[in-house]
């Protein structure tokens, strides 16, 4: 048991970002990502993907509306959503 308490912060008070529990051999090692895609092409996957789960939430509204109206649009875009939020990255900047 320790003489003092440490408590850290979840997260980075410059940035936001979630802290690791790393070595500092190991950390100094990783900052150097081992594969990262050039901007454009980020670009385009980024909104290709916004268009994907357009569509998605189109169709699920679209199909929801076609079994039991209003509220089966509404209940259909609420479960595609819900199913697309593992699509999401933790952090949206």
């Amino acid at each position: 048991m320790s003489g003092t308490s440490v408590m850290l912060a979840p997260s980075c008070e410059q940035c936001g970002c979630a802290l690791d529990a790393l070595p500092a051999v190991s950390a100094a090692r990783s900052e150097a990502p081992a594969f990262s895609l050039p901007p454009f092409a980020r670009f385009l996957l980024t909104r290709g993907a916004i268009l994907l789960a357009a569509l998605t939430l189109y169709a699920a509204g679209r199909l929801g509306y076609d079994a039991g109206g209003a509220s089966g649009a509404l209940i259909g875009v609420g479960v595609a959503g819900y199913l697309l939020l593992p699509c999401l990255p933790e952090r949206i900047r």
